[in-house]
């Protein structure tokens, strides 16, 4: 795995300088991809969080790409409701969203059918990914 303290740090920086609104939600979004590679997935659902809560009104798709972002950290987690919350979150605002759908009715499939969560994201659908 590389080390993305690097970049995180930059980002870090970045909101320290209070960076125009229009920046925020991005600067969340993209550090919270870093800690996602890193496998901090603490850290990502709490920039996440930042991102959402950042977005302005009406940034739909921006929106729907952090709420399925979210779920899969809270996956990542072992958080099923809090990922399915999000996926159907994220359909409400888009119900034509295929990658909002994927998400969730892989999820649903996992449960119906008993898969857990595992360690090789390769081979399974429902298996956890060690860095997403």
């Amino acid at each position: 795995m590389e080390d993305y303290s690097r970049a995180i740090g930059d980002l870090t920086n970045a909101l320290q300088q209070k960076p125009d609104a229009f920046w925020i939600p991005q600067i969340y979004s993209l550090r919270a991809y870093g800690y996602k590679l890193q496998g901090d997935w603490q850290k990502s659902v709490a920039d996440l969080n930042s991102a959402l809560n950042a977005e302005p009104a009406g940034a739909t798709s921006d929106q729907v790409r952090l709420l399925i972002d979210r779920g899969y950290a809270y996956l990542q987690l072992g958080k099923p409701a809090l990922a399915l919350h999000d996926y159907k979150a994220a359909l409400a605002l888009d119900p034509s969203s295929r990658d909002a759908m994927e998400h969730r009715n892989r999820l649903h499939w996992c449960e119906a059918t008993g898969h857990g969560r595992n360690t090789n994201a390769r081979s399974s659908p429902c298996e956890r990914s060690d860095n997403g």
